[in-house]
């Protein structure tokens, strides 16, 4: 049993954008890879949860890019939990380059919820093996919740695909990065990433993206046809921190 979890990876064009820029949804793919192979190496993986009628479900998830990697470059992913508070659990991610040069570092809270009633369920009752974690931060403060932009305009509208479900039966977490970044489309190289959701959403979902610039940050909601906030995501382009910051 080990508290850190490293994973070698050779990045596919897939991965990258038109210009040549790794994805957010590559990103948190490798964020979900690392933490289930580490998770399933602590017997609390998906099949494990599962044979116990919970589920694995994140909350919020955010990352700094602090360099670019080339298509076709091998890179290094670890991952590490800290220990579990009342009802959530943190985990840390670490993106190196192979000579060790940091390229991305991210954090995100996960919760355990019932397979069958999707209620949340308290880290007591999860009994999450105490060897596991590592009481080391990459982040000074706690990830926290996103603060509510102005109401925004309609940037696009959706139905969420089918083929974007994974097995916990709704939209995988990954892939709502593509909805943000379409939403967006940034100029600029991004600099920070936030992505908090609120809501499962299941698959032929019909989604409203709203879209605000505010003090340098990009800002994007997404709901339903009720009104209900689905997700909000928030990024910050290289160049933009001074303002983001005043």
């Amino acid at each position: 049993m080990t508290n850190l979890w490293e994973q070698t990876y050779r990045l596919r064009t897939g991965d990258f954008d038109s210009r040549r820029r790794l994805q957010p949804a590559a990103i948190l793919d490798l964020f979900q890879d690392v933490a289930g192979e580490h998770a399933a190496s602590l017997g609390m993986g998906y099949d494990d949860m599962i044979r116990r009628g919970m589920l694995w479900v994140v909350l919020r998830v955010a990352f700094e890019q602090l360099g670019q990697p080339a298509l076709f470059d091998t890179v290094h992913v670890r991952t590490w939990p800290h220990p579990p508070g009342a009802v959530d659990f943190v985990r840390d991610y670490e993106l190196l380059a192979q000579d060790g040069t940091p390229l991305v570092r991210g954090t995100s809270q996960w919760a355990v919820i019932g397979a069958e009633d999707r209620k949340l369920v308290a880290a007591r009752r999860v009994d999450f093996p105490a060897a596991g974690v590592r009481d080391a931060h990459l982040f000074p403060e706690r990830l926290r919740a996103l603060r509510p932009a102005a109401e925004g305009r309609l940037a696009q509208t959706l139905r969420s695909p089918v083929t974007d479900v994974d097995l916990n039966g709704h939209v995988n977490n990954a892939r709502y990065a593509n909805y943000v970044m379409d939403a967006l489309r940034p100029a600029q190289p991004l600099r920070r990433f936030q992505l908090d959701y609120h809501h499962e959403v299941r698959p032929d979902t019909p989604l409203r993206l709203y879209t605000v610039c505010e003090g340098g940050a990009m800002q994007c909601r997404g709901d339903d046809e009720a009104g209900t906030r689905m997700f909000t995501a928030e990024i910050v382009c290289a160049g933009e921190e001074e303002n983001h910051g005043q």
